[in-house]
């Protein structure tokens, strides 16, 4: 998972293309931290209308108690595959 810091220059890089007037369908995962979701949602809603853009998201929902027991217990292949799962999903989505 990225630092605060690096999360945050992610989110400046692509607000930047945004405000650039790149095409984009933008797919978050979120639920992980949904004061994080909020914050990026937010983030985008902003840029973009101070862009005079249209916002095209899709948010994959992934849960936080399963991410916390798969921590626990260190079972990294199974939170992976439903990061991978999510990850798919976001991209169908914006097609």
């Amino acid at each position: 998972m990225d630092s605060p810091q690096v999360a945050k220059a992610r989110l400046e890089t692509a607000t930047q293309d945004l405000k650039d007037g790149s095409d984009m369908h933008i797919g978050l995962i979120g639920g992980i931290g949904p004061a994080a979701t909020d914050y990026y949602y937010r983030r985008l809603i902003a840029a973009l209308a101070e862009a005079g853009r249209d916002l095209d998201l899709t948010i994959a929902h992934a849960d936080s108690p399963t991410l916390l027991r798969h921590l626990a217990a260190n079972d990294i292949a199974a939170q992976a595959a439903i990061f991978g799962r999510l990850t798919h999903r976001l991209k169908a989505a914006g097609r």
